[in-house]
């Protein structure tokens, strides 16, 4: 019988695995640069090797201030530090910012998810947009999403 933490190394390898899509997400060298050769470390077991791409996986730490970029070997390629709590959301964008939901320090209601603070950062950090949308009648949650024509879409 496994353990929890082999199932759930197992998962997460299942997850890697299956998030292998064809889209491209540019990462600037000097952020991080993608190993040459893909060694996998003793307790990293691969269901199907034919499916194991060189790229990344964004790792995010739920209710936390951290996000890590990985790659397939489990290693940490970069890792981010919030000032806000991270929400319900965080994905890397084609060109290699990243959007995110992050919670309000005090919010006036909380619903079935937390957030408030929709930002978009930079490759180097640094904060490129920000929409605040939390007050005693709304609050941002759960999810957000930049539209092909570059409009930013959230459930509140």
């Amino acid at each position: 019988m496994k353990t929890f933490q082999e199932k759930s190394v197992y998962i997460f390898v299942l997850f890697i695995v299956l998030s292998c899509g064809k889209n491209e997400v540019i990462i600037p060298d000097e952020v991080i640069s993608p190993p040459e050769e893909i060694t996998l470390s003793p307790s990293i077991e691969v269901y199907n090797k034919a499916l194991l791409e060189n790229n990344f996986v964004l790792a995010v730490e739920g209710r936390s201030q951290k996000s890590y970029l990985l790659n397939k070997t489990g290693q940490i390629v970069h890792e981010w530090n919030f000032e806000y709590v991270l929400g319900m959301d965080l994905e890397l964008l084609p060109n290699g910012k990243l959007l995110g939901m992050f919670a309000t320090t005090e919010p006036d209601f909380s619903i079935g998810g937390f957030g408030g603070i929709i930002r978009i950062f930079s490759t180097d950090g640094s904060i490129n947009w920000e929409f605040n949308y939390a007050s005693t009648n709304h609050l941002a949650h759960h999810d957000v999403e930049m539209l092909s024509n570059g409009n930013i879409l959230f459930l509140a």
